[in-house]
């Protein structure tokens, strides 16, 4: 796939700064950064530049890694705003990176390929609780999730407290449930969402159900902010090719997102944020779709409005 400016290939989470009207969308197969500005009320979105360095993608796994402010991406997932820094994680680079939320300039690359806690093994998503600075990344193949206070960055993270019953296996989503003050990391492989305390310093409760009908999960992806009207925090359940909503420990299927390729239809969404500006946006990183669709909601029933970023 060649890359074209403004089209997408595989996009995979997104930030969002409204007091510049600015949308930051990983795209996972571009190994980029796509910057995109909005005009608030009209669910518009218009390409304003572009970060990283691969091209089409061919040469990612190559590309040098000189230091902390080389600007290659290979394959990143996930992207989270910090105060002033977005930091993204550079998945096959096993490292993530900081970079300035107004400028695109590289601040710092952080860990390297490995098991020691400075190392990451393929990080995927993550996310991060503004009121006490804490961000928690998933590092998918070493199993584990870790946790840094912004401020510490990029200092030694700490390992969140392993789950139970069943202990992570490529754990690939994170979310801040805001409502409720925790954050739950999603475990791709057995399809449950472990739930951890407003400081990840404390394993809650392990819940959810893999499966393909209903409320059952199929590889959880992660999720930022929360629906407008009934204060629930949306999440992608991935491979069931829907969005849906987590309230403490109770999924729910109230989106009305459906599977397809059809305008506002979802094929392996892998995250989903949300916004209020004078209007309530809703935006999915519409993953094999390569398009973000952007919803607008009302007690978590969501209804399409526009999509940027097609092939």
């Amino acid at each position: 796939m060649v890359l074209v400016a403004g089209k997408m290939y595989r996009p995979t989470d997104i930030a969002v700064d409204i007091t510049t009207n600015s949308v930051f969308v990983v795209e996972k197969f571009n190994n980029r950064i796509s910057k995109w500005e909005y005009v608030d009320a009209n669910y518009d979105f218009v390409l304003d530049t572009n970060w990283g360095s691969n091209g089409d993608g061919t040469s990612g796994e190559g590309a040098p890694v000189t230091g902390v402010t080389d600007n290659a991406l290979y394959h990143p997932t996930g992207i989270v705003n910090v105060g002033a820094l977005l930091v993204v994680t550079d998945t096959l680079h096993h490292r993530i990176r900081t970079l300035g939320i107004g400028t695109g300039a590289w601040v710092d690359s952080i860990g390297q390929g490995g098991s020691g806690i400075d190392d990451f093994y393929r990080p995927a998503g993550l996310a991060f609780n503004p009121t006490n600075d804490t961000l928690v990344v998933a590092d998918e193949f070493n199993h584990r999730a870790v946790k840094y206070t912004a401020d510490e960055i990029p200092n030694t993270p700490v390992l969140l407290p392993a789950p139970t019953p069943l202990p992570f296996h490529s754990p690939h989503g994170v979310s801040f449930d805001v409502t409720n003050a925790q954050f739950n990391v999603t475990d791709s492989y057995h399809g449950v969402i472990n739930n951890y305390n407003l400081n990840a310093t404390s394993f809650i409760t392990q819940f959810g159900t893999p499966g393909t009908s209903g409320t059952d999960l199929f590889f959880p992806g992660s999720g930022h902010g929360v629906l407008t009207g009934n204060l629930t925090t949306a999440f992608a359940d991935t491979r069931n090719n829907i969005l849906k909503t987590v309230t403490s420990t109770t999924i729910a299927n109230t989106t009305g997102t459906a599977p397809g390729t059809g305008d506002g239809q979802l094929y392996y969404p892998e995250s989903v944020n949300s916004f209020s500006d004078t209007v309530n946006y809703v935006l999915a990183a519409n993953t094999r779709n390569h398009r973000v669709e952007a919803y607008s909601n009302s007690n978590a029933a969501l209804t399409f409005q526009s999509n940027f970023g097609s092939p």
